[in-house]
């Protein structure tokens, strides 16, 4: 009876032993406080290890909003030392999932607000990185990013206006995918419907949208010249005639577009030299003229106001 009283005590005092040292274990965590000294200090990557070893290592610590607030600060300052270059850091992505998991904990709002503005400034920089890749070598670098930079803003739930953004993003992708076909025609029809597709992209969010009205209009516009042009005077009548006929369906595809960015503009000089084109080309002499007088008018308005004519080309 005595040994198993003695074994009882001994499981006691053991137990309490553990207890004891997990709550010494808290209290004697300071590894954040260490963390917060490296990063005053600029010792960015102790910072980083220190404030991770507080996460890892103290559970109090790894449940308080505080420590991932001043770890998205330590690895946004990572990134921007170390590699604002690179649209895919690691470090900016670390830093904006920090600041994503302080504000998750951050019941009493205390950090929030300056979360949430990091958070922004992240989105941001990913939109500039968007912007530096629209051209016909890295577009599709662009359109990579720009499901980061979606899938960013709302996880974040940061004020920043994706409708706005997405009818820039699809007017600019579309006109880059008419330059490539512009460049090389042979072969490149598919680049012609990915222009259709992100110029609808932008007028399913803005119907009225004068830029994928405009840009549309056009597309179908030279579409219709371009087989005019190619027509070869030696083909027979029949190959004439359906030449023809897909000519004047692009032509007549073109006009809601282009009537659309007329009424958003009337005076843009783009729109009514394209309108009288595809009227003209339509064999409707009575709105070419119409749409060409506006234009010649313009034209004359705008030199004696010593405003020069702007370039038709699209």
């Amino acid at each position: 009876m005595l040994r198993l009283n003695n074994i009882l005590s001994f499981i006691l005092i053991l137990i309490t032993s553990v207890t004891a040292v997990g709550q010494d274990k808290n209290k004697y965590c300071i590894y954040d406080q260490v963390a917060v000294e490296k990063y005053s200090n600029k010792e960015l990557d102790e910072a980083l290890a220190y404030i991770d070893t507080a996460i890892n290592m103290c559970e109090d610590l790894s449940k308080d909003p505080y420590v991932y607030h001043i770890k998205g600060f330590i690895c946004y300052e990572l990134f921007k030392t170390k590699d604002q270059g690179d649209p895919y850091s690691p470090m900016r992505k670390e830093a904006f999932e920090a600041f994503l998991k302080s504000n998750e904990l951050d019941v009493n709002k205390e950090f929030t607000d300056k979360n949430t503005l990091s958070l922004k400034n992240i989105c941001i920089r990913i939109q500039k990185n968007i912007a530096q890749n629209l051209d016909t070598i890295h577009f599709e670098e662009a359109i990579k990013l720009d499901r980061i930079y979606h899938d960013a803003v709302e996880r974040s739930g940061v004020n920043l206006d994706l409708k706005e953004h997405d009818i820039t993003f699809n007017n600019m992708i579309g006109s880059i995918f008419v330059e490539l076909y512009e460049n090389s025609k042979t072969g490149r029809e598919s680049y012609v419907d990915s222009a259709v597709h992100y110029y609808e992209s932008a007028l399913k969010i803005d119907t009225l949208g004068f830029d994928a009205n405009k840009n549309l209009g056009y597309l179908y516009h030279n579409l219709s010249i371009d087989i005019i042009l190619a027509m070869d005077p030696e083909d027979d009548i029949l190959t004439m005639y359906e030449n023809q006929e897909r000519s004047s369906a692009l032509g007549l595809k073109s006009l809601p577009y282009l009537k659309r960015a007329h009424e958003q503009q009337p005076k843009n000089k783009d729109v009514l030299y394209g309108l009288a084109g595809i009227y003209f080309m339509l064999q409707e002499k009575e709105k070419s003229d119409f749409y060409q007088k506006l234009y010649d008018d313009l034209t004359k308005e705008q030199k004696g106001n010593g405003m020069a004519p702007p370039n038709n080309d699209n």
